[in-house]
Parts: C-alpha cells; structure tokens; sequence
C-alpha cells in the first residue's frame, strides 16, 4: 500500500464518481480504477460500491475514509512542518546563557525571536564562557555568549557577534572609606580584601584570576583575594564591608542596597569586559542564522534608541 492509494480513494470518496476523481486527479480512469481494485484487495473488504451513476462507501469504506483522512491530514502537516523546519520556522534552539549579564538585550532579543517565529522552541541552559564553546562544538547549544577582559576569546571554529562591552568598576560599602572618592587606583585597593566568585558562570573564566591579574600586569601584588560560592554571596560579603571587588559595570549595576560602584582611575584596553554571540563557523542550522540576524536587528534598534535619548 503506498501514500497514492489513500489519495486516489479519498477523491473517489469524496467525489463519489471515478471520472470526476479521475479529471481532479489527472489520471486515466481505468488506471485510477485499478489502483481502487489494488488497494481493495490488499485491505481485503470491498471499499466502494460501482453502479452505472457513479460509486458509494460501503460501510468499511466509511470507516476507511475516515482514517485514511486523517493520515493524509497528517502527512499533509508533516510535509509542512518540515518545509518550516528547513527555514528555520519551526524546530528548537537551545542558547548558553550567562545570567545576570544577559539581563540588558536577553528578553527584548527572545521577545522578538517569539513573534516572528513563534512555533521555534528556545530553551536556555547557564553555562561559563569556555563551557558554551565546548558546547557548541559537541552541537549541545546552538548559540553562546562568551565574556572576556580586554581581548576576543581566540576560537578558530566560532563566528562571533559583538553583543556588549562594559568597563570594570570596584564595587564597595557605600560606608567604607573608599567610596568617597569619585574614581579609584589599584594602588589604593592594595591593601583591600578582594572578593571574586569561584563559580564564573556570570562573570568569565575565573574571576579570582582575573581580579589577580589586573594588578600583576600593572608590577603589583594585591593582598588576599578571597573566592566565593556565588555573585549574591559576594554582594552581602561587600555591602557588610567584609571585602571589595572588581567587575563589569553591567553587572555591578544590579548591586544590593548599601553597595556603590566607583570607575578605576587606570585606563586601558584590558579594563573593558566584552560579550560577544558565538556560533559554530559552517553552523547549518536556519534556526540559530535566524535568532542573530534577530539579535543583529535588536542591537541595532537599541543602539538607535541609546543615540536618539543622548542626543535629547
């Protein structure tokens, strides 16, 4: 039984006439006939019953019809579905996630990715940076957000889309000495506490690191840095002046109550955080080419909104 007997039955049916069947089809009508006699056979029960007016269900052919409908509705859906599929409409795209700094273009990008394609499944999962390229090229997430401080993240086998980028700010007490000063050096912070989280599914590859070596390539050595379990717990340990630290400012803007973030007086390339959108180099899914040309759009359009408030 092939898929054309079940169409060249349900035009029978439906039509209840083999010649009318046979012109809505564009087959001959002794060939259509036959292909009705096939299928009959193979089913083992009289379907259609032949008269000199035209042809009517028997009651096995009612039942039949009604399924070989459903079949046909089915196949017709599936036929559909992945043509949509093929054009990135329809299907799952699963998406690294970076937390608190996917916060400024997370929502508005999936907001927009959901009307345009709303039958695409997006599912999010939070990994570190390094993680999400390892994840990409094991095919886990289609699209990543990698972070890094001052330079791109050197990956041959990803294509990377500027998301964001943001200077580092010391964030302390609003009641510690320190925050009087409008800007402050790593001089000054020598002989702070510095905090950094151990887990850096928020802030980059090892935050600690990262903090020690802002001031070593500067010929200088801080004093304790101290790891912690999470971004929430070294916001308490600062607003309860147990510490000072140093992150992106889009992330020091979400601080808790007590807590102020102050510029660093040193300049410098290494002083700036970027985020980037990476995808796998020859990625072959239309689903993940669609979300960046919607994350391009978004950016764009925020990007037009930022010059358009600044020029007010």
């Amino acid at each position: 039984m092939e898929l054309r007997h079940l169409r060249y039955f349900a035009a029978v049916a439906q039509e209840l006439s083999f010649r009318r069947a046979a012109e809505r089809l564009h087959v001959a009508q002794p060939a259509l006939s036959k292909q009705i006699r096939d299928l009959e056979h193979e089913v083992g029960v009289e379907l259609l019953e032949r008269d000199t007016t035209g042809a009517r269900l028997t009651d096995a052919g009612t039942v039949f019809l009604a399924e070989v409908e459903r079949v046909l509705e089915q196949v017709r859906q599936a036929v559909e579905f992945a043509r949509e599929a093929k054009q990135g409409k329809r299907g799952q795209l699963t998406i690294g996630n970076v937390g608190t700094m996917s916060a400024s273009f997370m929502p508005a990008s999936l907001a927009a990715f959901r009307e345009k394609y709303p039958d695409v499944d997006v599912a999010l999962r939070e990994m570190r940076s390094l993680d999400q390229i390892n994840a990409l090229t094991s095919g886990t997430i289609q699209i990543g957000f990698a972070g890094s401080i001052g330079t791109a993240i050197p990956e041959e086998d990803v294509e990377m889309l500027p998301v964001l980028q943001s200077p580092m700010r010391v964030i302390l007490a609003r009641a510690h000495p320190l925050a009087a000063n409008p800007t402050l050096s790593f001089t000054q912070l020598l002989d702070e506490r510095l905090l950094g989280v151990a887990d850096p599914k928020r802030v980059g590859p090892d935050h600690g690191e990262l903090i020690r070596g802002l001031f070593t390539k500067r010929g200088m050595r801080p004093g304790i840095v101290k790891r912690v379990d999470s971004l929430e717990s070294l916001l308490a340990l600062v607003a309860g002046q147990q510490g000072v630290s140093i992150m992106p400012h889009i992330i020091s803007t979400h601080h808790a109550d007590g807590i102020v973030s102050r510029s660093i007086r040193e300049g410098g390339p290494e002083l700036m955080f970027h985020l980037w959108a990476v995808w796998r180099r020859g990625e072959t899914s239309q689903i993940a080419h669609n979300f960046i040309d919607v994350l391009r759009k978004v950016q764009g359009r925020t990007r037009r909104e930022r010059k358009a408030a600044a020029a007010r």
